[in-house]
């Protein structure tokens, strides 16, 4: 089974958007450093080498035609650049950070 930067960051006691900005090389502290890769190696895991090109998009509603035209230019300029685009529309506590 593939291993989630969920599960790396519950394991590494850390943040999601933590654990990603480590596998994305950016600006972690050396001590968080050290526990997600501690944890990433615990739990066997491999980073996807292709990359991911999907943004997703969170809307609390598109039921507001400012959101729905949000949504549409954002998904114009993102398939512009060869990105696809997922919505997921209302309140999700697990994408909150």
């Amino acid at each position: 089974m593939k291993v989630t930067f969920t599960e790396i960051a519950k394991l590494a006691g850390v943040s999601v958007p933590t654990v990603s900005r480590y596998f994305n090389q950016q600006t972690v502290s050396p001590q968080n450093q050290l526990k997600i890769a501690q944890a990433a190696k615990a739990l066997h895991y491999k980073p996807n080498k292709a990359g991911s090109k999907t943004v997703l998009v969170l809307l609390p509603t598109v039921t507001n035609p400012l959101y729905a035209e949000f949504y549409e230019a954002v998904q114009g300029n993102l398939a512009q650049l060869g990105y696809d685009c997922q919505l997921h529309v209302g309140q999700d506590d697990n994408f909150l950070v």
